[in-house]
């Protein structure tokens, strides 16, 4: 690493084997690690972040050095642990191989986090990229689900992000990671960085619980669960930060419905999945422009991490996302993420609103 720090691979490894199920504590271990990194990464390049290295995609959405550098890096990582498993990524390598110069600072960020020995040239670095570009998650193989920069305008900002990462054999989610480097641990300054250690990485594994961990070697894991609140009354419901990403109208109109009082929670990227599954809110709301399809790397590590720390998330129409299906998911009505306890009285409002 950068400044002569190495990784320390034994301390990332150090995990309470209790509570992770045996047939997944390599890949969550591994998972964990390459977030590590990831967060590391990430918060270096947002740190020292310049306009000129943002560029804007087809879709008029930004990417930066990170969505880059962060991408090659975890896969970089994963294939190292499990070379015969396959990827899909948010970014490939096309915008790399037409500028040499960005892809040149893409190649350096990489390499300031790996030893010397590790290290990378750039038609590595493009290479790596390209294998996210699996058009489907085969029933047969086993598929790790990333988005290297999820909530990117965040990233912009200087605000929220993450890292979000999955695990997908046969169409199910079985390992799920996020690594929100902004986020503090302390549930009650999750929107500001004062007064609690800032940066948090959650996870879990099917049928093993999810966990949160500061974003250092060796961390102390700390079980989590989502609220018991089952009055909606009581409810704390949380959104995406921007209006073109989800309805705040529709939001705010289920919200009153069902009752809710409390102010949203409005915050970038699946972050949003974490304060839910550690109980700082009990509803989550995503109501996308119509014809908008999600992507799966947005929803697949949250929804794991949501329902092994109790909760539960669906379409509107209360059907389970269908992580099978491709780069895309095809379900209907938006996503809903909630405590569970809320789930039926919420998914019974989204219908009736949303006239599914």
């Amino acid at each position: 690493m950068a400044n002569g720090e190495q990784v320390d691979r034994a301390a990332l490894n150090k995990f309470d084997q209790k509570l992770y199920a045996p047939s997944w504590l390599a890949e969550r271990q591994v998972a964990v690690c390459a977030l590590c990194l990831a967060c590391k990464l990430s918060s270096k390049l947002q740190k020292q972040l310049v306009q000129d290295t943002v560029i804007t995609k087809s879709d008029n959405s930004p990417v930066s050095v990170a969505d880059f550098a962060v991408q090659a890096l975890v896969i970089h990582w994963i294939k190292r642990a499990f070379p015969n498993d396959g990827f899909i990524a948010e970014e490939d390598s096309t915008a790399l191989r037409k500028d040499n110069s960005l892809l040149q600072s893409v190649t350096e960020a990489v390499n300031s986090v790996l030893s010397i020995d590790d290290s990378l040239i750039p038609s590595e670095v493009c290479d790596l990229l390209d294998l996210g570009n699996r058009p489907v998650a085969s029933p047969k193989d086993r598929t790790w689900l990333l988005d290297p920069i999820d909530g990117t305008k965040g990233f912009l900002r200087g605000e929220q992000f993450c890292t979000a990462l999955a695990l997908v054999e046969s169409g199910i989610v079985r390992v799920g990671a996020l690594g929100c480097p902004n986020l503090p641990m302390s549930p009650t300054s999750s929107t500001s960085t004062s007064g609690s250690k800032v940066g948090c990485i959650f996870h879990a594994a099917q049928n093993a619980g999810a966990v949160m961990q500061e974003v250092e070697r060796g961390a102390e894991t700390f079980p989590i669960h989502v609220s018991d609140i089952s009055d909606p009354a009581w409810a704390t419901f949380c959104e995406s930060w921007e209006p073109g990403h989800s309805s705040h109208e529709l939001s705010k109109q289920i919200a009153k419905i069902l009752g809710v009082s409390n102010d949203s929670i409005r915050m970038d990227s699946q972050c949003k999945y974490g304060i839910l599954a550690r109980g700082e809110a009990s509803i989550y709301f995503r109501f996308p422009r119509e014809g908008y399809q999600e992507n799966v790397w947005d929803h697949a590590a949250g929804s794991i991490i949501i329902g092994e720390a109790g909760g539960m998330v669906t379409d509107g129409t209360g059907q389970a996302l269908d992580f099978s299906k491709g780069r895309k998911l095809w379900n209907r009505g938006g996503i809903v993420a909630t405590n569970g306890r809320l789930h039926t009285a919420v998914i019974n409002v989204v219908r009736h609103v949303l006239q599914l």
